[in-house]
């Protein structure tokens, strides 16, 4: 019966210890939780004509927008979120094509609003030259 019980609270400290570790354990092997919700600085750097409140920041998975204030946009999403420079709705006359990004957290995001060069076509291009330089 003495046993029983010390098995019992042996099994039910090994428990407790993964439980209270585990945040611990996930932060050392860098595992990061998809659906936390993480606050994310984006820089705008603005090489076209128009203002900066013609561009937003948009998610893909709910297509929400945030506007920059000062070239920065300050969004709350969860880390699984992709992102992708867009033109306000208020422009409805103007439209831009860019690449979406996976976000990072570790640092302020720069998004680059360059209307001379296609993103889609500069993230091809950056594509071949890296598969043909390695």
């Amino acid at each position: 019966m003495r046993e029983n019980i010390l098995a019992v609270l042996i099994l039910l400290g090994l428990i407790s210890g993964v439980y209270f570790l585990a945040p611990v354990i996930y932060d050392q092997f860098g595992y990061d939780d998809p659906d936390e919700i993480v606050t994310i600085t984006v820089e705008l750097e603005n090489k076209c004509l128009f203002d900066d409140d013609v561009f937003v920041v948009k998610t893909l998975n709910t297509s929400r927008t945030f506007r920059f204030s000062n070239g920065k946009a300050i969004i709350r999403v969860p880390r699984k979120t992709q992102i992708m420079l867009a033109v306000s709705r208020e422009y409805p006359e103007f439209s831009y094509s860019d690449v979406p990004q996976k976000i990072d957290d570790k640092m302020p995001m720069k998004m680059i609003a360059d209307c001379t060069t296609s993103p889609r076509l500069k993230s091809t291009m950056d594509a071949l030259q890296q598969q043909f330089n390695n």
